[in-house]
């Protein structure tokens, strides 16, 4: 709380906007954390690992408790308190049966904490075998399940590193680790070998020209994406993943030609749904 009030009297200071975004599991949070945040501009992203069943598998506390329940009503919490929320739901070919739980358990929430949520559906990348299983299939009547019951679904199974590129693309993001050693990426081991820069003594910016120079120009660098028929709103893949397989002619997400026409239908589907809503 300290560095938030501390940041927000130096922006003040400046003319500087500020605005905090916290991912979270949302176990931790307090009313008294929430009436602190609701005096400031910010937003959440909150995790559910599916339906309550298998989320309580994975995520649970020392005693064996199950932590959905206590999320779900912190979630209800923030957005009660004009806190955006994101809740981004993670789910597998095994947990996909399981989300429907999750809708009912926000479906009966008020229009005005509504207008507060978004849901983001994510599969894990490690369960994805192509785009076009049964289970994309499942997420899509899902997805369409909240839309229609008036919730804000994101469009994030469509590419869109372009026009809405990851925070990480953005030419002035870095990520200071607790020991100075500096990185592009949130979302990778914070090892010497991924660092991009280290602080100085003084707290300066030391980065390393060479590696920021190749994540800088990885996104759109193979001839394959040049000629790929969604190249607009792909780009390549963000910064990091670009940069990751850069070395290899391939397409960065291996996606077929299959894929890319599940793609252009998807972006068609939601673009109905969203004029229709």
């Amino acid at each position: 709380m300290e560095i938030i009030s501390y940041t927000h009297s130096l922006c003040t200071t400046h003319g500087v906007s500020l605005h905090i975004h916290f991912t979270s599991n949302g176990a931790l949070l307090t009313n008294q954390i929430i009436q602190f945040l609701k005096q400031y501009s910010c937003g959440f992203q909150i995790t559910l690992d599916g339906g309550k069943t298998y989320h309580d598998k994975t995520r649970f506390f020392k005693n064996g408790s199950g932590s959905y329940d206590l999320i779900v009503k912190n979630i209800f919490s923030l957005a009660s308190s004009k806190i955006d929320v994101i809740v981004r739901v993670n789910y597998t070919s095994e947990n996909i049966d399981s989300i429907n739980s999750i809708f009912k358990s926000f479906k009966d929430v008020t229009d005005d904490i509504k207008k507060y949520l978004r849901f983001d559906f994510q599969r894990v990348w490690q369960d994805r075998i192509t785009r076009t299983d049964e289970t994309e299939t499942k997420i899509k009547l899902i997805r369409k399940l909240f839309i229609d019951s008036g919730f804000v679904v994101l469009s994030n199974y469509i590419p869109h590193d372009v026009r809405n590129s990851c925070y990480g693309d953005k030419i002035n993001h870095v990520l200071v680790n607790y020991n100075g050693d500096v990185f592009g990426c949130t979302a990778r081991d914070f090892t010497s070998d991924n660092r991009i820069g280290k602080l100085d003594c003084s707290g300066n910016l030391q980065l390393d020209p060479v590696v920021v120079h190749h994540r800088n120009t990885a996104k759109y660098s193979k001839p394959i994406c040049l000629n790929c028929r969604i190249a607009p709103i792909c780009g390549g893949g963000c910064k990091q993943r670009a940069l990751e397989s850069r070395l290899s002619e391939e397409c960065t997400f291996n996606y077929s030609d299959e894929d890319i026409d599940s793609i252009i239908l998807d972006i068609f589907e939601y673009s109905f749904n969203l004029k229709a809503q």
